[in-house]
């Protein structure tokens, strides 16, 4: 548990770091954008090696399968499992009916199937929604730097105006 405070506060003090950058820099587009990247590459890593400790090393394959769930493939395969165990306890082939009708074995398969799905959905949604939230802390703090730049060019336009109001009141006497 020490170990995940300690990530913690790593990822924190990185962030942290990265979007002072961002806002202590008059920094271009480019920049930003390479500190964005920087940042996401940040949050994958803390949690990859945050999966790790928890002994979920199968990420890529955690990935793989959430993947595979919302493939056409997945359906496809599904159905042409579900024909064939349908077909092989209803029609007589050669085979003894291991699973008659109403197929109670087939429906508890899709059922612990639907579970472990659901939850590696579930998983593949938590680690894009803690994407989401580094992106969306970035874009706030980009907002605000654009903001203040903003206000900081209406500043300057209205010294210019004032100046210019001044010389041509100068120019007039």
């Amino acid at each position: 548990m020490r170990a995940v405070q300690e990530l913690r506060e790593d990822f924190r003090t990185k962030k942290r770091a990265l979007l002072e950058a961002i806002r202590a820099s008059a920094a271009s587009t480019r920049a930003v954008g390479k500190t964005l990247t920087q940042l996401s590459d940040l949050a994958d890593a803390t949690l990859r090696t945050l999966w790790e400790q928890a002994g979920m090393r199968g990420r890529c394959a955690l990935v793989a399968v959430g993947g595979f769930g919302r493939a056409k493939l997945f359906l496809f395969l599904n159905a042409a499992i579900f024909a064939v165990w349908i077909f092989i306890n209803s029609v007589q082939v050669g085979v003894a009916f291991f699973d008659p009708y109403p197929f109670g074995l087939l429906t508890m398969a899709m059922s612990i199937e639907a579970i472990f799905l659901s939850c590696f959905v579930l998983i593949s949604q938590n680690r894009q929604a803690e994407k989401d939230r580094v992106r969306a802390d970035i874009e706030y703090e980009v907002n605000i730097k654009a903001e203040l730049e903003v206000a900081h060019l209406h500043e300057k336009t209205d010294q210019i105006y004032a100046e210019m109001l001044e010389r041509l009141n100068r120019l007039e006497r």
